[in-house]
């Protein structure tokens, strides 16, 4: 993977893939909202969750954790952005934030693994508005 874009989204599938294989729907992806992006929307039974996906090269990650990089300025972006998408996607769903770390190795075959580190509530609680 060459380009920033190729490995975040290489990074956004392989999370996509992850949390389907942990039981969550798949609702959107790399929604644009007034405020922002959105990775990824899922959900599970009981919450509706929208994921910020930080990808980074493993080797990499021993200085810094992906999840570093979303400062406080993201952080309220993203949150402005949620709260724009509920307010016009009712759901008797509970809104959370996660983070999703995603740690990838790649190997002279072209092949790549892929480690994620999924932080729920990764902005501390949310409340229905």
């Amino acid at each position: 993977m060459s380009s920033a874009k190729e490995v975040g989204r290489a990074g956004e599938k392989a999370a996509r893939d992850y949390l389907k294989r942990k039981g969550y729907r798949i609702i959107d992806r790399n929604s644009r909202l007034a405020h922002g992006e959105i990775d990824i929307i899922a959900e599970n039974d009981t919450n509706i969750v929208f994921v910020e996906v930080k990808t980074r090269e493993k080797r990499s990650a021993r200085y810094a954790r992906p999840g570093r990089a979303v400062n406080a300025l993201k952080k309220q972006r993203f949150a402005s952005a949620v709260r724009v998408y509920t307010r016009f996607h009712h759901t008797d769903l509970q809104p959370r934030i996660d983070v999703i770390e995603v740690l990838y190795e790649e190997f002279d075959n072209g092949c790549a693994a892929f480690e994620f580190n999924h932080i729920e509530r990764a902005f501390g609680g949310m409340s229905r508005r």
